[in-house]
Order: C-alpha cells, then structure tokens, then sequence
C-alpha cells in the first residue's frame, strides 16, 4: 500500500472573473503533483499545472501526486463584474433583528462604512477586511450614536468597497431610515 504525505490541493470554493474588465483567475497547483486534470460539465479543459478558467460554471479538479494517489476538488466560477452588497433600508433601534447589515458578495475584498446625520456629523464607522461571500459582516450598525439610541429620521450612507483582484475602490451611496 502506498501512503501519501502530499497535502491536498487548496482552492477557494468559489472565483470571479469578469471577461469584459479581462478579470481572470490563475490557478497554480505547484509541483508537489504531477498529473492534473481540470474538468468542466464532465469535458476535461486541461491537464496543465498552471489552469485559467474562462468561463463560469462548476469545475472539478483531479490532481495525482508522484506516488500516484489521486485528490479530488471541485470549485465554482462566477461571470461577475460589479461587487454587490445586499443591505436595508429601514432599520428599528433597539431590534437586534433589524440593526443596518451587510452582506457581501465575492468580488468584495474589503469594505468600509460611514453613517451620517442631517447635519454631516459622522455618528458610525466601521471597517472590515475579513469578508466572506454572502456572510454578515463584522460592520453592523444598530441605530445609536455614543450608546444612545438616534432620532427617527433618515441617515446619509457611505460604503467604500475593495474589489478583490483589482487594484479598484467602489464608492456606493444610499441612505438608511431609522424608525
């Protein structure tokens, strides 16, 4: 029996490539493997080490290592081009339930968040470098300004965005009401 020490191959669950910006993803498996197997709707792409996928789709990966054992990965591409992020427009203080969350999708690789009121005062910031697609940020403002509660009315709202993979910076601007 043949018993392996290769670690398995580490590739993020899912990518993004944009074909209009030519975003593309490189994926480098390096030499601990030998043979490789990149394969998309059940066709093999590639059976190079150095892999660029170019269209979107799930994609299964076959990598076998000089003793010859086989891993197994399977990855998603995405045609996406724009970062979004899914958050309210109304929110209540005091219901943890509807505090101002955000949820980012995977072209965010960071975001940074300013609230303001009529008056341009900033009353929240938060910065958060830790994003995970679809998963709540560590960002979450809860309707108050020095631990009490803010008056109902409308706030302005700055989200400065990273985009992952371009040396890129999206600003968004919008508005939350607190009830």
């Amino acid at each position: 029996m043949v018993q392996s020490f290769t670690a398995p191959p580490i590739l993020s669950s899912k990518y993004t490539i944009c074909d209009k910006k030519n975003v593309r993803v490189v994926l480098d498996l390096g030499i601990q493997f030998k043979d490789f197997s990149w394969i998309l709707a059940g066709v093999e792409l590639s059976n190079a080490q150095i892999f660029t996928p170019d269209q979107a789709g799930r994609y299964s990966l076959i990598a076998k290592d000089w003793q010859g054992c086989a891993f197994f990965a399977d990855f998603e591409v995405e045609e996406k081009c724009e970062p979004e992020l899914r958050y309210p427009n109304a929110i209540r203080t005091g219901d943890p339930e509807r505090s101002f969350e955000i949820y980012p999708d995977n072209l965010v690789d960071e975001l940074e968040l300013f609230i303001y009121n009529r008056w341009g005062q900033l009353i929240y910031h938060c910065e958060d470098k830790k994003l995970e697609d679809g998963v709540k940020s560590s960002c979450v403002w809860d309707g108050t300004f020095n631990s009490t509660a803010v008056p109902n009315s409308s706030y302005s709202v700055l989200l400065r965005i990273r985009v992952k993979g371009q040396n890129l910076t999206v600003v968004q601007k919008t508005s939350v009401t607190v009830f």
